[in-house]
């Protein structure tokens, strides 16, 4: 399945009910979307800055509006996957941003972030990615993986 790369730049310059690199929820930003739509990245004109700016969205750019979003707050490995099957998923989770800042490619574990998922007094969210398959890993401790889409652009990761 093709994933369109929308703009994350359009969404953190844009979308005034968030606070762009300094957080918000993806519900907001769900919400905003079904009444201004987002638009893909090759028509807003700035690639992705790790930074809100000035919104600088075009009225002539074709906008895909949100019309179908449901929140569900304890999903299990199985319904994420029968999800993920028909569409990409929006998910919030807890980063280690520092070690997710430096990862290249291949499977992600806790041990090569010194954290223990484990612990619920150190898994605040903090992050937010898009699910977009998930698959079977030949590494040790690692049965299945989740396939995820990062919105720091296009030098992170594979």
């Amino acid at each position: 399945m093709l994933t369109p790369n929308f703009s994350v730049q359009y969404l953190l310059d844009c979308d005034d009910t968030n606070y762009g690199c300094d957080g918000g929820w993806m519900t907001d930003a769900y919400l905003w979307t079904i009444d201004h739509g987002v638009i893909l990245e090759s028509d807003y004109g700035k690639p992705y800055r790790r930074k809100a700016e000035k919104c600088s969205a075009k009225s002539s750019s074709p906008r895909f509006y949100n019309d179908g979003a449901n929140e569900e707050a304890t999903v299990t490995n199985q319904r994420l996957k029968e999800i993920v099957t028909q569409q990409p998923v929006g998910a919030a989770y807890h980063s280690v941003l520092k070690c997710m800042d430096f990862y290249k490619s291949g499977t992600l574990m806790p041990d090569d972030c010194h954290t223990d998922c484990s612990n619920p007094d150190k898994r605040e969210v903090n992050h937010a990615i898009t699910i977009v398959g998930y698959g079977k890993s030949e590494r040790k401790g690692c049965d299945e993986y989740w396939l995820i889409k990062n919105s720091w652009g296009t030098t992170w990761g594979e």
